[in-house]
């Protein structure tokens, strides 16, 4: 599944439901709701047996909460700014129970991968 990917400097909505098995909406108190960028910092490391490779600290940093009520047959909404870069949202019940998507803010060099570029031949 590609990653979704919204505009850099703009507002990330998203719906949140809480269903059963079979697909039905269910009332729920409580949801937590966060906004996380997961911002990585890349350096290179050296060993004798590998060689140089890249490596990468990823420092999770919270941007946004909210705290969701929804009654049954509801759609929740939520939208959290957002700049350029890695970012997480995450949603977590009241027993703990944490669901997640990962997302893109902005342009990625992936972009681009196995593409031609405009006015090339």
């Amino acid at each position: 599944m590609k990653q979704p990917v919204v505009d850099e400097n703009s507002n990330a909505a998203f719906d949140i439901v809480y269903a059963d098995v079979k697909g039905e909406k269910k009332a729920i108190s409580g949801l937590q709701v966060r906004l996380i960028r997961e911002r990585r910092d890349y350096y290179w490391n050296w060993s004798d047996s590998e060689g140089w490779q890249s490596q990468f600290d990823q420092k999770d940093l919270q941007e946004g909460e909210e705290s969701l009520d929804l009654q049954a047959g509801q759609i929740g909404k939520v939208s959290f700014p957002v700049e350029w870069g890695s970012y997480r949202l995450e949603v977590k019940g009241p027993d703990d129970v944490v669901s997640s998507v990962r997302f893109w803010a902005g342009y990625s060099w992936q972009d681009n991968s196995g593409r031609r570029r405009r006015g090339a031949s």
